[in-house]
């Protein structure tokens, strides 16, 4: 059980002191190490993301509905000034995310899913497939500018 120092009987996912419980979960974290870190705030990006989720509800590529795996993905990055806002970002599934920030997976000035040669075959259900017509309408400004 992780705590909060000020709230111990709440967790908000921000736990700046933690604690082990019980002598089980001690021996098991007993050889292990602690990295702290931070994580930047990226206001707006949560109602963002619940408002696109009642939206839509699905990733923009996939149609994959599991909000569990699904993330925001800012098409002009947050690391580069990108807004959450709704014409710089999409719904994405986890491992897509992933690959379109890598630059492995880019679109079409229509829209198409066009996949780098390293990932053909493994996401090869995805090549040419389009992206949500009423996404692709939102974003179709902000993907054009990040292939330039």
């Amino acid at each position: 059980q992780w705590t909060d120092k000020d709230d111990p009987k709440k967790w908000n996912g921000n736990a700046r002191h933690c604690r082990i419980v019980n002598e089980e979960d001690a021996a098991f974290f007993a050889d292990m190490s602690y990295d702290t870190y931070l994580r930047v705030a990226r206001p707006g990006q949560a109602q963002l993301r619940d408002e696109m989720l009642k939206k839509n509800g699905a990733c923009a590529i996939t149609g994959t509905t599991t909000e569990a795996i699904l993330d925001i993905a800012h098409i002009d990055e947050a690391r580069n000034g990108g807004r959450a806002l709704w014409s710089n970002c999409m719904l994405l599934r986890v491992d897509i995310h992933r690959l379109f920030d890598a630059g492995l997976i880019r679109f079409s000035p229509d829209g198409t899913a066009l996949l780098d040669r390293s990932i053909a075959e493994e996401y090869k259900d995805l090549q040419a497939r389009k992206m949500d017509p009423e996404v692709f309408a939102l974003v179709r400004e902000a993907l054009a500018l990040r292939s330039h």
